[in-house]
Protein backbone atom coordinates (compact mmCIF):
# COMPACT_ATOMS: atom_id res chain seq x y z
CA UNK A 1 0.00 0.00 0.00
CA UNK A 2 1.35 3.42 -0.93
CA UNK A 3 0.33 6.90 0.19
CA UNK A 4 1.22 10.43 -0.89
CA UNK A 5 3.70 11.29 1.86
CA UNK A 6 3.42 15.07 1.50
CA UNK A 7 -0.39 15.02 1.47
CA UNK A 8 -0.46 12.65 4.44
CA UNK A 9 1.97 14.80 6.45
CA UNK A 10 -0.05 17.93 5.63
CA UNK A 11 -3.26 16.20 6.77
CA UNK A 12 -1.61 15.03 9.99
CA UNK A 13 -0.28 18.51 10.77
CA UNK A 14 -3.69 20.04 10.01
CA UNK A 15 -5.46 17.56 12.29
CA UNK A 16 -2.92 18.14 15.09
CA UNK A 17 -3.52 21.91 14.85
CA UNK A 18 -7.27 21.57 15.50
CA UNK A 19 -8.45 23.06 18.81
CA UNK A 20 -7.79 20.70 21.72
CA UNK A 21 -6.15 17.92 19.69
CA UNK A 22 -2.53 18.74 20.52
CA UNK A 23 -3.32 19.17 24.22
CA UNK A 24 -5.17 15.83 24.37
CA UNK A 25 -2.45 13.95 22.48
CA UNK A 26 0.42 15.47 24.44
CA UNK A 27 -1.35 14.61 27.70
CA UNK A 28 -1.77 10.99 26.52
CA UNK A 29 1.88 10.98 25.44
CA UNK A 30 3.01 12.10 28.87
CA UNK A 31 0.60 9.95 30.90
CA UNK A 32 0.59 6.71 28.91
CA UNK A 33 3.53 6.98 26.49
CA UNK A 34 1.28 7.36 23.44
CA UNK A 35 3.30 7.60 20.24
CA UNK A 36 1.57 10.63 18.74
CA UNK A 37 3.06 10.09 15.27
CA UNK A 38 1.82 6.49 15.10
CA UNK A 39 -1.58 7.59 16.38
CA UNK A 40 -1.85 10.35 13.76
CA UNK A 41 -0.55 8.05 11.01
CA UNK A 42 -3.28 5.48 11.62
CA UNK A 43 -5.88 8.19 12.15
CA UNK A 44 -5.00 9.48 8.68
CA UNK A 45 -5.25 6.00 7.16
CA UNK A 46 -8.59 5.39 8.85
CA UNK A 47 -10.32 8.78 8.55
CA UNK A 48 -8.89 10.10 5.29
CA UNK A 49 -8.23 6.89 3.34
CA UNK A 50 -10.90 4.70 4.98
CA UNK A 51 -8.37 1.97 5.75
CA UNK A 52 -8.86 0.42 9.20
CA UNK A 53 -6.29 -2.02 10.56
CA UNK A 54 -6.35 -4.35 13.54
CA UNK A 55 -4.21 -4.18 16.67
CA UNK A 56 -1.63 -6.60 15.25
CA UNK A 57 -0.89 -4.25 12.35
CA UNK A 58 -0.65 -1.29 14.75
CA UNK A 59 1.82 -3.27 16.88
CA UNK A 60 3.89 -4.19 13.82
CA UNK A 61 4.10 -0.51 12.83
CA UNK A 62 5.16 0.52 16.33
CA UNK A 63 7.83 -2.18 16.37
CA UNK A 64 9.17 -0.94 13.02
CA UNK A 65 9.95 2.52 14.40
CA UNK A 66 10.65 1.76 18.07
CA UNK A 67 14.45 1.91 17.78
CA UNK A 68 14.26 5.41 16.25
CA UNK A 69 11.67 6.54 18.77
CA UNK A 70 13.70 5.33 21.76
CA UNK A 71 17.10 6.35 20.40
CA UNK A 72 16.28 9.76 18.90
CA UNK A 73 12.85 11.19 19.64
CA UNK A 74 12.54 10.38 23.33
CA UNK A 75 16.02 11.69 24.27
CA UNK A 76 15.42 14.95 22.37
CA UNK A 77 12.04 15.37 24.06
CA UNK A 78 13.48 14.62 27.50
CA UNK A 79 16.26 17.18 27.07
CA UNK A 80 13.83 19.83 25.82
CA UNK A 81 11.47 19.18 28.74
CA UNK A 82 14.31 19.20 31.26
CA UNK A 83 15.46 22.60 30.02
CA UNK A 84 11.94 23.94 30.42
CA UNK A 85 11.67 22.85 34.04
CA UNK A 86 15.29 23.36 35.12
CA UNK A 87 15.53 25.33 38.37
CA UNK A 88 17.06 28.76 38.00
CA UNK A 89 16.04 29.13 34.37
CA UNK A 90 12.66 30.70 35.03
CA UNK A 91 13.87 33.91 33.43
CA UNK A 92 15.44 32.16 30.50
CA UNK A 93 17.68 34.36 28.40
CA UNK A 94 17.54 34.59 24.61
CA UNK A 95 20.39 32.14 24.02
CA UNK A 96 18.84 29.42 26.17
CA UNK A 97 15.44 30.02 24.59
CA UNK A 98 17.01 29.76 21.13
CA UNK A 99 18.70 26.49 22.13
CA UNK A 100 15.43 25.03 23.43
CA UNK A 101 13.62 26.07 20.24
CA UNK A 102 16.36 24.39 18.17
CA UNK A 103 15.80 21.20 20.18
CA UNK A 104 12.07 21.46 19.54
CA UNK A 105 12.70 21.75 15.79
CA UNK A 106 15.05 18.74 15.93
CA UNK A 107 12.35 16.77 17.75
CA UNK A 108 9.82 17.68 15.03
CA UNK A 109 12.32 16.63 12.33
CA UNK A 110 12.88 13.35 14.17
CA UNK A 111 9.11 12.82 14.26
CA UNK A 112 8.97 13.52 10.52
CA UNK A 113 11.61 10.82 10.01
CA UNK A 114 9.45 8.47 12.09
CA UNK A 115 6.47 9.32 9.87
CA UNK A 116 8.51 8.67 6.70
CA UNK A 117 9.65 5.36 8.20
CA UNK A 118 6.02 4.42 8.78
CA UNK A 119 5.27 5.25 5.13
CA UNK A 120 8.16 3.03 4.02
CA UNK A 121 6.96 0.26 6.34
CA UNK A 122 3.46 0.57 4.86
CA UNK A 123 4.74 0.39 1.28
CA UNK A 124 6.45 -2.90 2.03
CA UNK A 125 3.25 -4.52 3.21
CA UNK A 126 0.24 -6.04 1.57
CA UNK A 127 -2.32 -5.24 4.21
CA UNK A 128 -5.94 -6.16 4.26
CA UNK A 129 -7.97 -3.50 6.04
CA UNK A 130 -10.36 -4.58 8.75
CA UNK A 131 -13.97 -4.20 7.55
CA UNK A 132 -15.73 -1.24 9.14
Amino acid sequence: MSIDRDAAWAAIVEYYARPGVADDLLRAQQESDLDVVVFLFFRYLEDDLHQVFDAAVHAEARAAIETWRVGAIKPLRALRRNLKSMAGLETIDATRHEFREALKQMEIKAERIEFLSLCTWLEGRVLVPTPI
